[in-house]
């Protein structure tokens, strides 16, 4: 029998709502990974889609100005990660991250009688599940896996929540109505009309002032930290604030594939600036 010294990793193991965590950054390193080859293994768990909603949420981060995909997991979700990573380096990480974890759990004073009381159990779990497979059969089979990873999302983020099971039991039936009432059309399939919005010159002067003013104050709010320092005082107020900017990165996205043509439209009026000045002429 192996005597590897356990190292500790206690630096690595968070907690939100709760709940112990870690992340795929984290996980890079910790075991002196490159990050995109944490998230291509990821890429590849072959675990059913009940352990993988369940244990795995995306999230996004933003680097030199660019942003990126990362993942946030429970300690579940870590140990069915790292289990192929060999080696006595490895084998001693990996004991320390699962005491991290248990470490973790104690401090938080995590009681199992108090989650089957005030949690949603697996009836309900799989109830709504069934609600979100319904709401799925109207779009296109390809985009469905997808679509249900995008509606845990919005259930973390509407109930904030780093699990759909942790959702709270008298939320259950707001929970079920906020998937069911939830719009397909534009983002996940056809509204049938092609007829569109027709926007003039100011409509597009002001949304692309506040595409900028949005890239901006991102910029402002990741170099302070606010994530961080958000998770570091448990504040609902900048996780709530974190948890709309980051949805708000989402149509911010969308629209700057069509940066070019807005700000073309944009200085065509005699104006410049913004965070897209030069880029199209």
């Amino acid at each position: 029998m192996n005597n590897n010294t356990v190292v500790d990793m206690r630096q690595f193991v968070e907690a939100k709502n709760g709940q112990p965590f870690t992340t795929s950054q984290q996980v890079a390193e910790a075991f002196g990974k490159q990050h995109h080859h944490v998230m291509q293994k990821l890429e590849t768990l072959e675990c059913s889609e009940r352990f993988l909603t369940s244990n795995f949420s995306r999230v996004s981060f933003l680097h030199r100005g660019n942003t990126y995909q990362a993942c946030e997991m429970t300690k579940d979700g870590f140990m069915f990660l790292v289990m192929g990573f060999t080696g006595k380096k490895a084998a001693a990480i990996k004991e320390g991250y699962i005491a991290a974890f248990n470490w973790m759990a104690e401090q938080l004073g995590i009681s199992a009688e108090e989650a089957v009381t005030s949690l949603i159990g697996a009836a309900e779990l799989a109830a709504l599940k069934a609600v979100m497979h319904d709401k799925a059969k109207d779009i296109a089979p390809e985009k469905r896996i997808s679509f249900l990873h995008t509606m845990h999302h919005r259930l973390h983020t509407r109930f904030n929540v780093p699990r759909t099971e942790l959702i709270q039991r008298e939320h259950f039936a707001e929970a079920c109505n906020f998937v069911a009432a939830y719009s397909l059309e534009g983002e996940w399939i056809s509204s049938g009309t092609k007829s569109g919005m027709i926007l003039d010159e100011r409509d597009v002067q002001a949304l692309y002032l506040m595409m900028s003013h949005y890239h901006s104050a991102k910029d402002h709010a990741d170099r302070a930290g606010i994530y961080a320092i958000a998770k570091m005082t448990e504040s609902h107020p900048l996780m709530n604030f974190h948890e709309h900017f980051r949805d708000m990165g989402i149509g911010f996205h969308r629209l700057n594939e069509r940066r070019a043509e807005i700000y073309q439209i944009y200085s065509s009026q005699g104006l410049s600036g913004g965070y897209a000045m030069g880029v199209a002429a």
